[in-house]
């Protein structure tokens, strides 16, 4: 089958879990219309998450094992973004330990960390996703552009969520989803439990609104539900 769905009946905090192949990963399942009964856009009435695999489907209800812990954040390496400068400071606050790297400063060598994981992994910045070359996809750094075959060899293990935010996407024709499903791959080979990223071009400001708004239901539920109320 092209994809498979879970949904979870009855109230309207329900969650609709999709794992998506090809095409289907382009389709914003949260803006399709609701039923009938239910007028409206059906993330109103259901949180919808896109998951990688079956397993994933436990992670929905668990909440942050660390939600105010270590935070490790790159925002506006090339100084298109403003917003997301401002983006990355508001969030650091949330967190017992943040490490933020701003401008000329958000590097490479600023994930080069030492001793554990941190609990957050947060990038403001830009991509570009090829599906026609998945691991010639990248994200924008301060002078350097991080490849997907680098993502596979960041230190990881033990980060519970990496945030792709403003994140650019280039659709291709060759294996339509193929780069988001490396993306997402590179990070969990990597370590991350979760990965929140944008499938298409996002607007610098609202993308800060929504990414905060985020952080701040995710202290008190779940990673699904966070999401679903930043929506």
């Amino acid at each position: 089958a092209p994809s498979a769905a879970m949904t979870t009946a009855g109230s309207p905090d329900s969650t609709l879990a999709v794992i998506a192949s090809g095409p289907l990963n382009y389709v914003p399942f949260a803006a399709l219309e609701g039923p009938p009964n239910r007028p409206g856009f059906l993330g109103r009435h259901k949180i919808c998450v896109n998951l990688v695999g079956v397993s994933d489907i436990l992670r929905l209800s668990e909440t942050a094992r660390s939600p105010s812990g270590r935070l490790l954040a790159l925002g506006n390496p090339d100084g298109t973004l403003p917003a997301a400068s401002d983006e990355v400071k508001s969030i650091a606050t949330m967190f017992a330990d943040a490490a933020v790297y701003l401008g000329a400063r958000a590097n490479r060598e600023s994930l080069n960390w030492t001793g554990d994981a941190p609990d957050v992994v947060h990038i403001a910045t830009h991509g570009q996703l090829d599906s026609s070359h998945p691991r010639a996809s990248f994200l924008v750094l301060a002078g350097h552009k991080l490849r997907v075959s680098e993502i596979y060899t960041l230190p990881l293990k033990g980060t519970d969520l990496v945030s792709l935010s403003a994140c650019q996407t280039a659709l291709g024709e060759v294996e339509p989803g193929s780069e988001i499903t490396s993306l997402a791959d590179a990070f969990q080979v990597a370590g991350s439990r979760s990965v929140l990223a944008s499938l298409w071009n996002v607007a610098d400001a609202s993308t800060s609104q929504f990414m905060q708004a985020f952080y701040r239901n995710r202290q008190q539920h779940g990673l699904g539900a966070a999401f679903h109320m930043a929506q």
